[in-house]
């Protein structure tokens, strides 16, 4: 059995937005670039110490020639791309899942219900009691019936299901 590294602080570009918020659902720091300008992207990748992750070709053979660590992924779905990301690095273990806003990649931090209340629908106040909020963003997120179709989905788009 292969001991894979740890996931390490991910940005990715434009095209991999659904791969990022997903890495971010199971607790990966998985920030994303939406800019236009790669000198804006060289500037931010210099300042900071992430794997960048994209499937430009190009984009990601000239940011290697710069020595800034690129994961260059080849699958065009999320299937393919989780696998991808899966087969090079160790996810995440679960109890770091849905600790980060699936939006803005915050750390997210518990809320009490009555905070919660004048953020969410009423039947959610009233039937809710744990409470999480971004701290960045101000989204309020609840367990709900989330998890269960999260780790459905998950194990078919890596394939693992029973």
């Amino acid at each position: 059995m292969t001991i894979l590294p740890p996931l390490p602080p991910l940005r990715t570009d434009r095209m991999l937005d659904r791969l990022a918020r997903w890495l971010r659902l199971l607790g990966a720091d998985a920030a994303a670039w939406t800019g236009d300008d790669e000198d804006d992207l060289l500037a931010l990748l210099r300042g900071e110490s992430r794997l960048f992750v994209t499937r430009h070709r190009r984009r990601a053979a000239r940011l290697a020639l710069r020595n800034l660590a690129v994961l260059r992924l080849d699958a065009n779905d999320l299937s393919g791309q989780l696998r991808e990301v899966a087969a090079r690095f160790a996810l995440p273990p679960v109890e770091a899942r849905f600790t980060r806003c699936a939006h803005c990649n915050a750390f997210l931090r518990e809320a009490a219900p009555a905070e919660a209340a004048a953020w969410v629908p009423p039947f959610v106040a009233q039937t809710q009691t744990r409470f999480s909020r971004c701290p960045s963003c101000s989204r309020v997120f609840w367990r709900g019936t989330h998890p269960g179709r999260f780790e459905r989905d998950l194990a078919r788009l890596l394939g693992t299901e029973p």
